[in-house]
């Protein structure tokens, strides 16, 4: 699931909900630490995808395929001793 900013509503229902007494320079504040927090995790998500990406291998390449395979039955078999 992806973050979304914060909307005007949320920080409106926030300030009335806890009697902050939010100034308006305060809740543009807080929109820009969202966006900079989004900014962050955006990124980072961005990373995992391109890593995620470059470890794809097309089903043509036979010997990748088993590789990979080979792998993935490693890992099951390691985690399979750590439980038990």
């Amino acid at each position: 699931m992806a973050a979304n900013a914060l909307t005007f509503q949320e920080i409106h229902a926030f300030n009335s909900l806890a009697h902050a007494g939010l100034t308006a320079w305060q809740v543009e504040l807080i929109e820009r630490l969202d966006d900079a927090a989004l900014g962050v995790s955006r990124a980072a998500r961005t990373a995992t995808d391109k890593a995620e990406a470059s470890t794809e291998i097309p089903a043509s390449n036979a010997r990748g395929v088993r590789s990979l395979l080979r792998d993935l039955m490693t890992r099951k078999n390691q985690e399979r001793a750590k439980n038990g």
